[in-house]
């Protein structure tokens, strides 16, 4: 640090002007990128700041030139300070003459800064100071095209959002992707500031880029409607559509978000509106595993119209249950009486289950609608196919213990063609063997062995050798000798 700079961190005024007077530099950085106004600006050494800018303007240096002076960080010194939280610093920086409007790299001004920091004793000083450059300030957008509203609204700071809204900030101006103050407060869950810019009559029918309104955005992030209930007439937002064509509603199932579904039936939304990929709210809760909501939804009065209401994909929300492996929605639309329906592959929900290699939604499936164990899809794939072709090896186990039948698609292949494919041999052969526990060297240790598959595999072989399916005949014989290599390779 050059002696200059050390004036500023102590506010040396008088060895400040000596030195300058001796031919020191005050443009001169110091090893780390300072110049001497940027040290005493953050130090709040106001004399110390004065002296140093009178000593430059006698070396030839301008006022504005001296006070633009950016630092390693691209900070001018007002910006410093206000990044520094200084109060005294920044009146320091103002009185020199540092101008509130002033921008930076990214086009802040220091007022930006300030209401970011929600530092409202601060901005009052800019106003008192600066009246006009402040005024100049508030309606300045940055990089972002956000004023020194926005800065304060997306960090909940109201009480700077009423100061600002009442020195004349305009309270529904947009930056680049169309937020107004009031979408950025509701997309952060800054609820008093959103009371704030309501009050303060924000415009609540605009839209940001994905065409979300302000419900969309307060319901994503858990606002309460009943808040805004009978302040503003929001009716007219209830049903909007985003860019995916999403209302509110399905925003309050895919969160789980109870009370604004509630309150979203209540004043009349619509419980059943589809997406642009024909999915409803009720669709969502099923995909995400929101059990209560799926239960709101039911006992709503459409509860008996939409459980079996299908997607452009044919899927209802038994399909989607069992797909994400959502056991209790599982259990509660088959209480209900949801029916095993095919998508437009024919896929049943077992068929979606056994893809994922969930279990216990197959064992639920299964228990009530046995009769789904062998059903073909429109590539004659049963369950079983499904399972093996996508490595669920648990889902394979389950059905050939349920006594799944071993059977030929379209491709003319059966589950261990698949098996082979995937170099998962052991998939369903594993359940040819019981090891007893402890030492595999104890005289007490033993291996049962369960044939039951294996007669299968043999009569199948047999049944494809009469019909000439060489292919899958091929593999099988593969898949029979493993496990024949497999029982003989263990002691008996």
């Amino acid at each position: 640090m050059r002696p200059l700079h050390y004036c500023g961190t102590k506010d040396s005024y008088e060895c400040a002007d000596k030195l300058l007077l001796a031919g020191a530099d005050p443009m001169l950085k110091d090893d780390v990128g300072y110049y001497p106004v940027h040290i005493a600006a953050k130090s709040a050494a106001a004399q110390t700041l004065d002296v140093i800018i009178s000593g430059g303007m006698m070396q030839g240096y301008t006022r504005t030139e001296m006070l633009n002076l950016r630092d390693k960080e691209n900070n001018m010194p007002l910006h410093a300070a206000v990044n520094g939280g200084d109060l005294k610093a920044v009146e320091a920086c103002v009185r020199a003459g540092a101008s509130v409007s002033a921008q930076q790299d990214d086009k802040s001004t220091g007022v930006h800064l300030a209401a970011a920091q929600g530092n409202l004793e601060m901005i009052k000083l800019m106003n008192k100071l600066q009246p006009q450059n402040f005024c100049m300030a508030i309606g300045t957008t940055d990089v972002q095209d956000r004023t020194p509203l926005h800065r304060a609204a997306v960090f909940n700071h109201h009480k700077v959002v009423q100061y600002l809204l009442d020195e004349g900030a305009d309270v529904d101006t947009t930056d680049k992707s169309d937020n107004t103050a009031l979408l950025l407060a509701a997309s952060k869950g800054c609820w008093e500031t959103v009371q704030v810019l309501v009050n303060n009559n924000a415009d609540m029918k605009v839209k940001d880029r994905d065409q979300r309104n302000f419900l969309h955005l307060a319901i994503r992030f858990g606002g309460r409607l009943q808040e805004f209930i009978g302040k503003k007439n929001i009716s007219g937002l209830l049903d909007e559509k985003d860019a995916w064509g999403c209302t509110p509603l399905h925003y309050a199932a895919k969160e789980g978000h109870l009370q604004a579904i509630s309150d979203l039936i209540a004043m009349g939304a619509s419980v059943n509106p589809k997406n642009k990929e024909k999915q409803s709210p009720f669709h969502f809760a099923a995909k995400f595993g929101r059990f209560n909501t799926i239960r709101r939804l039911l006992d709503s009065d459409q509860g008996s119209n939409i459980i079996n209401e299908t997607d452009w994909c044919g899927m209802t929300a038994l399909h989607h249950a069992a797909q994400n492996g959502h056991t209790k929605i599982l259990t509660l639309l088959l209480q209900r009486g949801a029916s095993c329906h095919r998508d437009h592959e024919d896929n049943t929900a077992l068929h979606h289950a056994a893809q994922e290699g969930w279990t216990h939604s197959m064992k639920i499936l299964l228990g009530i609608h046995s009769n789904l164990r062998d059903l073909h899809n429109n590539m004659g794939e049963t369950a079983l196919h499904v399972a093996a072709k996508h490595g669920r090896q648990s889902a394979v186990r389950l059905l050939l213990t349920m006594d799944a039948r071993i059977e030929m698609n379209r491709e003319k292949k059966t589950f261990f063609d698949y098996v082979i494919e995937n170099k998962e041999s052991e998939v369903a052969l594993d359940r040819c063997m019981i090891e007893s526990d402890g030492d595999k060297q104890s005289k007490d240790y033993y291996i049962e062995y369960n044939f039951k598959f294996l007669t299968r595999t043999a009569e199948a072989r047999e049944q494809l050798r009469k019909k000439g399916k060489y292919q899958a005949l091929e593999s099988l014989n593969v898949s029979f000798g493993f496990l024949i290599t497999k029982l003989t390779n263990h002691d008996t």
